[in-house]
């Protein structure tokens, strides 16, 4: 008779055991409840806490005030954003992946992005987006801050980087157009 532990350090008694069988028990995500409704309250959490990393980590209160826009099933920008020191008024949208798809950042449709275009048109202000990649949506691996006038839909990541944030003097930077 041979003994084995399990994961949780029980013992077991086997008589002659020459197959392994492993039975996991995977506790419910509480994120994820099967269909789409568990998916949705997933991707919208998801979406929630990088608004919220941007807003507290990105765009400091010292030189920028922001008032969220509701806009979590629309088209869209998620902020609108005044730059302090020379009062102009702009707006952000967020977005957050984990990975990259097929070497992309897939982030919206041919028609969505002409939505935002219409808006910013209609508006007259500026849009920008906020881009998270990797890591965790409240802590992003890697953020970047983009013009609607340099997104597409799809992005490589070699289009990324000229707009990668590692310091506050890179959003100005975008903001007053100098990249």
């Amino acid at each position: 008779m041979d003994r084995k532990l399990d994961i949780r350090g029980d013992v077991h008694n086997i008589i002659n055991a020459n197959n392994v069988t492993i039975h996991l028990e995977k506790e419910p995500n509480r994120f994820y409840n099967r269909g789409a409704k568990g998916l949705l309250h997933r991707s919208l959490e998801k979406c929630n806490h990088f608004k919220k990393f941007t807003r507290n980590s990105l765009f400091s209160e010292y030189y920028f005030s922001m008032a969220e826009i509701d806009s979590c099933f629309k088209n869209e920008p998620d902020f609108i954003v005044k730059y302090k020191p020379n009062g102009e008024e702009f707006y952000l949208k967020c977005k957050f992946r984990t990975y990259l798809y097929r070497g992309h950042f897939d982030w919206a449709r041919e028609d969505q992005l002409d939505i935002y275009k219409e808006f910013a048109e209609e508006t007259g202000k500026p849009v920008y987006f906020a881009l998270g990649l990797g890591g965790c949506a409240d802590d992003p691996d890697r953020v970047y801050v983009m013009p609607l006038e340099k997104m597409a839909c799809k992005m490589k990541l070699q289009q990324l980087e000229d707009w990668k944030i590692e310091e506050l003097e890179d959003i100005f930077k975008i903001i007053r157009g100098i990249k």
